[in-house]
């Protein structure tokens, strides 16, 4: 089949980032039957393993740019995609090619049509293939959510990693940080590796548990590196110590992802040949490397516009503290959220003293603007919403935002992940 048939297929098969936990199979006998009728390409090359609340897609990247500055081949596995479904397939940083897809889809089309098969399990089989197909040196992996019943737990890797554990998809992988602890900590594997990149005196205890019972090593990340923000920089301490001048992944809270992505590295480094040069080089483009945006991401100077996926309490409370830490006048800031969200624990996180502009995005899950607002109310915030018909807001919010900004001012776009993907697309498509 042609490339847009193939998308429109996939596109139209419930997937979690548009229906929500309804899209979420709780079980590995799908992405089993796919694999199987690939010839288990998930086997045939080496893998790293990801899973965390926050920071598992900037990890993800990292270790891609760094591996990719030492001369490797390097798949990426990632989601969700903001404008193009193959961001979430990469190679080298580059989008996997058209044909890739095609032959895929011809060649599961049976099973998927007398399957129920979800989109994550699809795409995630997609990535196996492509990167089997590719001959790749080393795939990274991200799971997409939890990491026990995840497609993606199918692999036996050289490592696993989690980044940490926060409140997230409460319905779906628990009500405690232990539950989701237990969920996520489902991706150690019998006698692997496993790098934990933060403590947590809740989760460390379940983690140590299911390593001790699988005879699996178990490092803690930010035990090995500390690493500090510097202007546009980082400086890394611990087993090694380097100066990185400028860096195009930015966010104070970066410094987390580092940490945890070098840890990663040191289990590698027998089979893989990685110096200091690689790690400086790897960090100072990741972005430029691995296509990597939506982290920190700054779209205009003046007013300052900057857009950050970060969408849970973790990643809210990180970014009040950079908004916080970024020289402005006054704050704008343009904001959609998830109606399965824990709303009243996210806008509780959010700055108070900013003017917002509620939006939503075209998502079915979207929490509409109106909704939205009325809950800030609630809670004292200050704004007012955007709304455009059942159609995406987010770029009319920016719009409103920027009239009324002075070129000291900062415009902070977020929320959910799919706010920045509906400003990115609008962006591309306006240029």
């Amino acid at each position: 089949m042609n490339y847009q048939k193939a998308l429109d297929i996939l596109m139209n098969i419930p997937m979690f980032q548009n229906v929500g936990s309804k899209a979420f199979i709780p079980t590995m006998d799908n992405i089993v039957g796919l694999t199987s009728i690939l010839n288990n390409p998930q086997d045939k090359y080496p893998m790293i393993h990801i899973a965390g609340t926050n920071g598992k897609g900037s990890s993800s990247h990292i270790l891609a740019s760094i591996l990719q500055e030492a001369g490797y081949k390097v798949g990426l596995y990632t989601s969700p995609h903001l404008i193009d479904y193959r961001e979430r397939v990469r190679i080298n940083g580059n989008l996997i090619e058209k044909n890739i897809v095609e032959d895929f889809m011809d060649i599961i089309e049976e099973y998927r049509t007398t399957n129920k098969v979800s989109f994550f399990e699809i795409t995630t089989a997609l990535a196996f293939y492509a990167f089997e197909q590719k001959k790749v040196d080393i795939a990274i992996i991200e799971t997409g959510l939890g990491g026990r019943y995840d497609s993606t737990n199918i692999i036996n890797p050289l490592l696993s990693v989690i980044t940490n554990i926060s409140f997230d998809h409460k319905a779906i992988l628990g009500n405690s940080l232990e539950e989701i602890a237990f969920q996520k900590g489902g991706i150690i594997k019998k006698e692997t590796p496993i790098v934990i990149g933060e403590h947590n005196e809740s989760c460390d205890k379940v983690f140590e548990k299911i390593a001790k019972e699988l005879d699996s090593e178990l490092v803690y990340g930010e035990n090995l590196f500390h690493v500090e923000q510097k202007k546009e920089g980082y400086i890394i301490s611990g087993k090694y110590n380097l100066n990185i001048e400028t860096s195009d992944i930015q966010g104070g809270y970066q410094y987390k992802n580092i940490s945890t992505a070098l840890s990663a590295l040191e289990y590698i480094k027998k089979s893989f040949d990685i110096n200091e040069q690689h790690i400086i080089k790897g960090i100072s483009r990741c972005c430029e490397n691995t296509g990597l945006r939506g982290r920190w991401q700054i779209i205009e100077r003046e007013p300052l516009i900057i857009c950050d996926a970060g969408h849970n309490e973790g990643g809210i409370a990180y970014l009040k503290g950079e908004i916080k830490n970024t020289p402005h006048e006054k704050l704008y800031i343009v904001m959609g959220v998830m109606a399965d969200k824990d709303v009243e624990h996210i806008l509780k996180l959010m700055p108070k003293d900013a003017y917002y502009f509620f939006c939503q995005t075209g998502s079915e899950r979207a929490m509409k603007s109106e909704i939205l607002y009325k809950r800030a109310l609630a809670i004292g915030l200050n704004g007012e919403f955007v709304d455009n018909y059942d159609k995406s807001s987010v770029f009319l919010g920016v719009t409103k935002a920027k009239k009324v900004a002075s070129s000291k001012d900062m415009i902070f776009l977020g929320g959910s992940c799919f706010v920045v993907a509906d400003l990115l697309a609008n962006i591309k498509n306006n240029i």
